[in-house]
């Protein structure tokens, strides 16, 4: 999580030269992050975030350059968002105001579920997507 509202990638391979291997840093949320995933599959260099500021956001970090691009911006939550997963159908998001929210790559809202009375604080997939689980503070 971040609470200079930045995100920063890191390849710990690489020669640090000065950089402490930082590759990318991205910059677009209004407020902390506290949810990310990153695409297992460094051929398909992808970031996504939510936090603070309610917005859950797709980066394409393919680039060679220090920063990524914010390719979607998503908004739907009425609070932070504070866990994000994804696999290669949808994006999955929790947030403090309760629910569990399905979100497909194009940025449309699949679906929205009222998962808890209280605030979500975590979330997996498993087995790609079959099964969800969602937990609470």
């Amino acid at each position: 999580s971040s609470d200079d509202s930045t995100i920063k990638v890191w390849d710990l391979t690489r020669d640090s030269s000065g950089s402490n291997g930082v590759t990318h840093t991205l910059t677009g949320h209004s407020h902390g992050i506290l949810g990310l995933w990153l695409h297992p599959d460094l051929s398909s260099p992808t970031v996504v975030s939510g936090g603070f500021d309610a917005m859950i956001r797709i980066w394409d970090i393919s680039g060679d350059g220090p920063h990524g691009t914010c390719v979607r911006s998503m908004a739907g939550h009425a609070g932070p968002i504070v866990a994000i997963e994804a696999d290669r159908d949808r994006i999955l998001s929790t947030s403090f105001d309760g629910t569990l929210r399905v979100w497909r790559w194009d940025g449309q809202e699949a679906l929205s579920i009222d998962a808890h009375n209280g605030q979500s604080s975590g979330l997996a997939i498993v087995d790609e997507g079959y099964g969800i689980a969602a937990g609470v503070v």
